[in-house]
């Protein structure tokens, strides 16, 4: 996390935490990494971000609604993270997340 808050502030971005994914099964267990990733990395709980769907979808929402962002990201499928990362038009870069945040490693 504090690769992600290095990056963010010598963008000048604000940082935020996202989980994306579609295990409910761990969903409650995921928010609770979620929070807890973001407070040891001093993000604002407003900056945390929990997102269902398939990740393409989801990430690009989430970009859209928050331009100009540093994103420490992890999710329920990492390879289809990367996957729907590489297709953002604007520039993305993603700093992961803790790889516990996700539930796999």
């Amino acid at each position: 996390m504090m690769d992600a808050r290095c990056f963010a502030e010598l963008c000048g971005a604000e940082l935020h935490v996202a989980l994306i994914g579609t295990d409910h099964d761990t969903h409650s267990q995921s928010r609770a990494l979620l929070a807890a990733s973001a407070s040891a990395g001093k993000v604002a709980r407003q900056h945390c971000h929990h997102r269902d769907g398939d990740c393409a979808t989801a990430l690009d929402a989430l970009c859209r609604s928050l331009p100009g962002s540093a994103f420490a990201v992890a999710a329920t499928a990492p390879a289809a993270l990367l996957e729907a990362a590489a297709a953002q038009p604007h520039g993305l870069l993603l700093v992961p997340a803790t790889s516990g945040l996700s539930g796999k490693t």
